[in-house]
């Protein structure tokens, strides 16, 4: 008595052998392991979590780098939840996260999130009083995590300033480095508008003080003597009710 092959057998044989071709798919894939599922949902979750906070750094670069875990968990037969432990700051820098698979673990995750900004500095020594000029400056990138106080990413920003501080050669120019810019200056002519719903009266003053846009100072009207304190505007301008 004789036998034929299964049909299902023959066909099974051909897709195998075609599998193993040159630049074919394979008839199995392999299947990502729980810890690289569970880097690939960190970072996913990190990179649309710095979403709001890049929009101020539009030429800023970022790295995400999830750290091996200290204990394997089990396979996860849904999808992993992923929160972070705290989100009072953004997250940037050494982020802590839980990842869980509802109802079977729980597990605490560390990511190094390294955000770099370009932020203007100056390209040589600078003295007190210098006006910064476009030559004098450059960009380099910076760790958002070491960058203090106000700093500027673009050269026109500050092209024009002047230093109220000297500067080492590869400074970061920060805003407290520059002297305010101020829209009116102390001792010069200004022009007083004085009024109300949209009737304004002109009139030429002295500011007393110098300020900066929506401040309040004091100027003295130059026909009547008169101090009063009124609001910068603009450039050499201030408002004041009658």
């Amino acid at each position: 008595m004789s036998f034929s092959k299964p049909l299902l057998s023959g066909v099974f044989a051909s897709l195998l052998f075609a599998s193993l071709l040159p630049g074919s798919t394979p008839l199995f894939a392999a299947q990502p392991s729980i810890e690289e599922t569970i880097n690939n949902r960190v970072a996913n979750y990190l990179d649309k979590s710095l979403g709001d906070f890049l929009q101020a750094y539009p030429d800023a670069s970022q790295s995400i780098t999830v750290r091996p875990l200290k204990k394997i968990p089990g396979h996860c037969q849904q999808a992993l939840r992923v929160s972070r432990r705290s989100d009072h700051r953004p997250p940037v820098g050494q982020v802590r996260l839980n990842v869980e698979c509802t109802g079977q673990w729980r597990h605490y995750v560390t990511a190094d999130v390294d955000v770099q900004v370009p932020a203007v500095h100056v390209r040589k020594a600078l003295s007190r009083g210098d006006v910064l000029t476009e030559d004098a400056l450059q960009l380099i990138s910076v760790s958002w995590d070491k960058l203090r106080g106000d700093f500027f990413q673009k050269p026109e920003q500050v092209t024009g300033r002047q230093l109220r501080r000297a500067l080492a050669i590869g400074s970061l120019v920060a805003g407290s480095a520059l002297v305010p810019d101020y829209l009116v200056q102390k001792g010069q002519v200004v022009t007083i508008l004085a009024g109300g719903d949209n009737l304004y009266v002109a009139m030429a003053g002295i500011a007393l003080e110098s300020g900066l846009m929506s401040e309040t100072i004091r100027v003295r009207n130059r026909s009547s003597g008169k101090v009063v304190d009124a609001q910068v505007i603009a450039k050499n301008k201030v408002q004041t009710g009658l």
